[in-house]
Parts: C-alpha cells; sequence; structure tokens
C-alpha cells in the first residue's frame, strides 16, 4: 500500500512515502523534489485553472520531461480540459466520490487514480472490479483513512457509533491490498499528517481507534479489530446507513468491545457465538 502526504511535513516524513502533493504556489519546490526523489510521484494541485494559465503552461513543457508528475485538479471542469489534453497522460479528480454514477462521470475521462468515500468504500471488491473495467492502464483506488465520519451526515442517531463510518487502520491495510491502492494522509494538521505518516509507515498503532481518525467516538484499540470484521466491511455496502434495522455489526461489535476489551484480542469469536 503507497502512503502519500503533502509538502508541508518534515523532510523524514516525506523521504519514507510514495507520493507528495504540492500546491501549485509550492511549484519551485515540486521542481526540487523531482530531483530529489526520482522514484517518487510528485502531485500537484490545480485550484482554478482559469488563473493558473502561466503554471499550466510550464507544467505542460514540464510533464514530457518528467512522467512522475501528476495533476490534481480541483474542479470538475479542469479536470476534464486537462484530460482531454494529450500532453497530461496523469490526471486526477481531486474530491472523493461516493456514488457509482460519479465513479463513473470520472473514470470516463481516464483518470491515473480516482479518490472514493463511503459508501463505495464499503463496496471495494465491486469498485475495484468496475475501476480496473474502465481503463487499460492500472488506475490507482485512493481513500482518506483517518477521516471517519463524513461531515455531510448530519442523522446524530446513526452517526453516534463511529464504526459504522471508513476507516483503516495500520494493522488492518493489509487487507484492503489489491482493492486500495493509496492511503492519502493529508491533514490541515501537520504535526497530526506528520504522527499519521510515522503510525502507517511503522504498521502499528496502539491507542483508541477515535485519537486516529477524526471524527469517530470510540475508546476501542485501534489493533483490536481482526480479518473477519475488515471483510465484512468491505462489501457491506454501508447498509446500516439507509435502514440500521438491516445490519448491526458494527453497532454489536462497538458494545461487546467495551465490556471485554481488558479480557481479550479479538472479539469475532464471541460475535460468531
Amino acid at each position: 500500500m503507497k502512503l502519500c502526504c503533502s509538502y508541508r511535513s518534515a523532510p523524514q516524513y516525506r523521504e519514507i512515502v510514495d507520493e507528495i502533493r504540492y500546491s501549485l504556489n509550492a511549484l519551485g519546490q515540486a521542481l526540487e523534489a523531482l530531483e530529489k526523489y526520482p522514484d517518487k510521484i510528485i502531485i500537484i494541485e490545480i485550484l482554478d485553472l482559469e488563473h493558473s494559465q502561466v503554471a499550466y503552461d510550464k507544467i505542460k513543457g514540464l510533464i514530457t520531461e518528467n512522467l512522475n508528475i501528476v495533476i490534481d485538479c480541483y474542479k470538475m471542469r479542469d479536470y476534464i480540459v486537462m484530460s482531454e489534453d494529450p500532453a497530461f497522460t496523469k490526471v486526477m479528480y481531486h474530491y472523493p466520490v461516493n456514488t457509482y454514477n460519479d465513479l463513473w462521470r470520472v473514470l470516463y475521462y481516464k483518470p491515473w487514480a480516482v479518490s472514493i468515500a463511503e459508501p463505495l468504500t464499503f463496496d471495494v471488491i465491486r469498485v475495484r472490479q468496475a475501476v480496473d473495467k474502465s481503463s487499460d492502464r492500472h488506475v490507482r483506488i485512493r481513500v482518506l483513512p483517518t477521516l471517519g465520519r463524513p461531515t455531510e451526515w448530519n442523522n446524530l442517531a446513526l452517526v453516534d457509533n463511529g464504526l459504522r463510518h471508513f476507516w483503516v487502520t495500520p494493522e488492518t491495510v493489509g487487507e484492503y491490498e489489491g482493492y486500495i491502492d493509496v492511503l492519502d494522509l493529508y491533514d490541515e494538521d501537520q504535526h497530526r499528517e506528520e504522527a499519521l505518516v510515522k503510525v502507517f509507515h511503522d504498521g502499528f498503532y496502539l491507542m483508541p481507534l477515535g485519537s486516529l481518525v477524526k471524527n469517530l467516538n470510540s475508546s476501542i484499540p485501534a489493533n483490536m479489530f481482526d480479518i473477519t470484521f475488515i471483510q465484512k466491511r468491505m462489501n457491506c455496502k454501508q447498509i446500516c446507513m439507509r435502514d440500521p434495522s438491516m445490519c448491526n455489526y458494527c453497532a454489536t461489535f462497538e458494545k461487546i468491545a467495551q465490556l471485554t476489551r481488558p479480557k481479550t484480542d479479538s472479539l469475532i469469536d464471541l460475535l460468531k457465538k
């Protein structure tokens, strides 16, 4: 699984990830990074193409010389324009898509990568199949592993249990291999982002899940989830958010975990009884 962070992270963290994001204002630093990190993907974010024509022309010249540059468009119209320009072979749409209609729309323009959010993250096997069929080349699937509850969820009765939402812990990364390609560890707080890079690079995190994942209220240790629990969530399609009566797997796990976590490292056997 590849890791991505922003250029704001300190050098020791940029060195251990596979991709680095640069804003257009930091284009000079991005060019330096291309020389310093020849094996890394350098992502350049385009907020608004209409106000970036000079930079656009410069990047267009550079991209023919360096295939490690990826263009990340914040606006759909810019994504379409740059995708249709044959000079740009690695373009993606910045925002995660959360419906199949939006996924098809993004895939239509043959992106280098596509970001997904819940509920698609709870249907990753089918999403991977759809993405693979959309292009002759491998399209990377990206997720935000520590976002937790999306801000658009406003039904507090449902979001009270954070396990219903999408997250990935360092210990469960391996279960998503083959379906998800990149963990985007960007965070507005530079120090938090650096901490995320370290724990995902090291592969373990022993503190509560709620301290790892934003917008999530859970005191369960982040290393308490095993393969059965994660595999259940990989294709459950998050039906609990449409009708809580249809599935209470995560809620049951949460309740049992609060009672048994001092005594056991795995709760799956209890759920099977």
